[in-house]
Formats: C-alpha cells, structure tokens, sequence
C-alpha cells in the first residue's frame, strides 16, 4: 500500500496558514475592526461594540490562565524531575506541561514523554516509580488548585457543556479541536446572552 497523504494539507495549514493569518491579524487587527464596525448599522451600533469587547477580554482572561497553568505546571514537574535525576528534566518538564493544555489527553501525552525519557535513562527501572509519583502531584495540583480557581475564574462554562464541546470538536477537528473546544464555546455562550440581552432590550 502507498503513504497516507491525506492527513497532509491539515499539516500545512496549520504549521503555515494559521501563523500567517494570526499575524496579519494581530498587525491589521485595529484597521480591520474599523471597517467591520463602518458597515454595522447604527441601531446595532452598540450592541456589536459591548459583544466584541466581551469576547476579547474572555479570549485574553482565558489565554491568561493557561499561561499560568503553564508555569505552575512546569515549576512542579521542572522540580520533581530535577530531585529525581530524570535526565533533560527542563525539557521534559517544558513538553508535560504544553501537553496538559490539551483536555484529558494531554496528561497522558505529558506522562508518556516523561516514562519514555525515564525507560531509556540506564537507571530506568528505578526511575519509574519516582517520575510517577511527580506527575501524580503535578496532575493533583492542576485538578485541585489550577482548573477549579485559576482556569474556572477565566472562562465561566459548565462542566457539562465542556465536555460536550471537547468530544464534538476532536471528532470535527482532531487535537486542535480539543484544544480551542473550551474558549469558542465560552464564546460562543457569551455571544448569544449578549445578542439576546440587547436585541430583547431593543425589540
């Protein structure tokens, strides 16, 4: 049978396509917002002004949390590691904590990357339990303290409507999808208690 090519144009839109467009939105982001809000009728002036800003400060509350998750995520497998002579721990400890941001599978990604670094270490066999025991309390941090208070206060979502959204859009858009699945249904959320608040307000 031949290569699979098919998954191809997914790669290259998103190593290519998706970097260009953020920056030619972050350059032209303002001008292009202007124009959009030219063509806006006026009686929806308002509405459209309140809606744009509610979704950009839920999008940077949220960008902000992950940050921080980031960071704490890292410090916690960065020291474990380190006291337990996991070799290339900043690494491995850097590659744990992106994969967490990834909904449910990312910590088994994170997981599988550290064991692997630990298996191929000389000292593996007695390297397991140790890095087992680091990624059980950097998991137990996240799920007690960084989700519930941190992540919580970013994006107001149920839980419920979470996981609905997570497993709808890995199934449309693989990994990606999982990971932008939580803020655009927040989004989403967000955008039609305002369009209802305002359009009911106006008649």
């Amino acid at each position: 049978d031949g290569v699979d090519f098919s998954g191809l144009g997914n790669l290259v839109t998103y190593l290519f396509a998706t970097p260009i467009m953020m920056i030619v939105f972050l350059w032209q982001g303002h001008e292009i917002f202007h124009r959009v809000m030219n063509i806006v009728p006026n009686r929806y002036f308002e509405m459209v002004i309140l809606l744009t800003y509610s979704i950009y400060n839920n999008i940077i509350s949220y960008m902000k949390g992950l940050l921080i998750q980031l960071a704490i995520l890292f410090l916690v497998f960065y020291t474990g590691f380190a006291l337990v002579g996991l070799p290339y721990a900043p690494l491995v400890a850097l590659a744990a904590a992106a994969f967490n941001i990834i909904p449910y599978l990312g910590p088994a990604l994170g997981a599988g990357a550290a064991l692997g670094v630990a298996i191929m270490d000389p000292a593996g066999a007695t390297l397991i339990i140790p890095v087992l025991l680091v990624i059980a309390a950097a998991q137990l941090t996240d799920n007690v303290f960084i989700q519930p208070v941190i992540l919580a206060g970013a994006v107001q979502l149920h839980p419920l409507i979470a996981i609905l959204s997570v497993i709808t859009m890995q199934q449309y858009f693989g990994i990606v999808g999982m990971v932008v699945a939580i803020p655009l249904a927040s989004i989403v959320i967000l955008a039609i208690e305002i369009l209802y608040r305002q359009l009911k307000a106006f008649g």
